[in-house]
Formats: structure tokens, C-alpha cells, sequence
């Protein structure tokens, strides 16, 4: 349970108008690809605008062992840092920071902390290509995985795009390379709906989702994600957003001295 409770510490998220009369009328077949697409990923790797933002969720976690609903405060400073503070059943349970430099995190129960670069969350979500940018803008349901037009088809139809890998994403960090398709999927508003990564290699994937969008302020985010891991076993983390406040907060964070680090394996 403990690597559950350190992972919701980074999950935790996406304008709203209808396809054209036209469009529903006379669907697009879904195989048409796009003759000109550039505009199209300018407004689909645009960041979201916001200097600081207070989200405020219930978590529920899948696994193979009974985990109460979790109520999390989740803080982010715009491209700075990112906080969170989860508890269950009124009492706090977990509490994580990352920066561009690093992930940590510690929980009460086992009285064990993370201090690592992103690796940690890397292997908790089985991919490689997670640093802070893409953790953020995986919060607030922007597009987190490395988009280059020449490395995806681009197909619409009345329900909106879908982008597919023309070919494996190879992604190499750390001296490790990894292998990916991708599928990503957008509503005629361009709001990221799900997004599905393969690791063929090692037969692990990611299928994140995102659904039930709001204007908070001007700024379109999503009041649900949804977070399939499946390896050797499936997980799931559902996440409520039930509240989007701008405001600034004091994130208050530092290791027991008492803890037991927990090493990536």
C-alpha cells in the first residue's frame, strides 16, 4: 500500500463547445486525415495559464488490498512546484512535493520517505518519459507526452481527434531507452479525453482519461481522471476534483528524521 499512497501523491488534472451542426449531420470518417494539422498541435501542446492553483479531490485507489477513499489538497505554482497532502478517515496520511529537480514524499503508516529525480514516479506509472512539465501538465489534463507531428497520424471525425504513433515513440533517459505507441484522443474542443501508452517490449500500459471539464476562472480543467497502470497486475486511481480555487497557499514539507528511505526497485 505504501507505493500506492506515494503515487497518489503525484496523480491527482481538463473548454466546452458542442461539433458544429454540420459535423453531426455529416460525420467525418473517423480514417480522414487532416490536411493541414500545424495549428492543430500548437493548440494541443499549449500550456494551461495560471500562476497558482488549489485542487481539492476525493481519490479512490484499485488493488488487490482494500484502501479507504482519500481526500487530497493538491497545490501547484505554475512550472515551480507541485504539493499535496493526502488523508483518510481525518487523519493525514501522506505528504509529497516535486520541483524540477526531484520527487519526494513520505507517508505515515510504514514511516518510509522517497527522495529521488523523477525515476521513482517513472516506475510507478511504468514509462520513462515523466519529469515535472509532464507531471503538471498531467494534473491538469494538458497533453504530457512528447507530441511531434512527424511521429503521429492525425484523423477526425464527428467526436473529435485522435492522434496514433506511425511508428514506436522512442524515448531514451538515463541511458535507457523505451519503446511506446501511443493513441491520444480529443473532443471537437480539443480537450484531451484519454490517452493510452503501450511498452510493448515489456507488455505494461498506461490508459489515463479524462472527463466531466469545467471553466474554473478561464481555465479549462477536468473534474474527473481516471488512471489505468496494467502489468503484472491492473491498478486503478480514480480521481474527483471537487474543488478549483487560484489562490496561494502555504505548502509547509520536510522529511521525519526518523523515516526509512524507500529505494526505486
Amino acid at each position: 500500500m505504501k507505493k500506492t499512497i506515494t503515487a497518489l501523491a503525484v496523480a491527482g488534472l481538463l473548454t466546452g463547445c458542442t461539433a458544429r451542426k454540420s459535423a453531426e449531420t455529416q460525420p467525418i470518417d473517423v480514417n480522414r486525415p487532416m490536411s493541414d494539422n500545424s495549428n492543430f498541435f500548437k493548440q494541443i501542446t499549449a500550456p494551461a495559464e495560471f500562476r497558482s492553483l488549489k485542487i481539492s479531490n476525493k481519490i479512490d485507489v484499485q488493488i488487490d488490498k482494500f484502501v479507504p477513499t482519500i481526500n487530497g489538497t493538491f497545490y501547484i505554482e505554475n512550472n515551480q512546484k507541485i504539493w499535496a497532502n493526502l488523508s483518510a478517515l481525518f487523519i493525514s496520511i501522506a505528504r509529497a512535493q516535486a520541483t524540477p529537480s526531484g520527487f519526494q514524499a513520505y507517508e505515515k503508516a510504514n514511516r518510509t520517505y522517497v527522495d529521488s529525480d523523477f525515476g521513482y514516479l517513472n516506475n510507478l506509472l511504468r514509462v520513462n518519459f515523466i519529469d515535472f512539465r509532464s507531471l503538471q501538465n498531467l494534473l491538469v489534463g494538458r497533453t504530457f507526452i512528447p507530441v511531434n507531428p512527424a511521429d503521429y497520424k492525425v484523423t477526425q471525425n464527428a467526436q473529435g481527434y485522435t492522434l496514433t504513433s506511425t511508428k514506436p515513440l522512442t524515448v531514451t533517459h538515463d541511458g535507457q531507452t523505451e519503446r511506446y505507441q501511443v493513441t491520444l484522443n480529443y473532443g471537437a474542443d480539443l480537450q484531451l479525453r484519454q490517452v493510452n501508452v503501450d511498452d510493448e517490449r515489456a507488455r505494461n500500459s498506461v490508459e489515463i482519461s479524462y472527463d466531466n471539464w469545467v471553466d474554473a476562472e478561464g481555465v479549462q480543467l477536468p473534474k474527473n481522471i481516471n488512471i489505468t497502470v496494467k502489468g503484472d497486475k491492473v491498478q486503478r486511481i480514480n480521481i474527483e476534483n471537487t474543488r478549483f480555487e487560484f489562490t496561494r497557499m502555504d505548502t509547509p514539507f520536510s522529511i521525519p528524521a526518523n523515516y526509512k528511505k524507500t529505494e526505486i526497485k
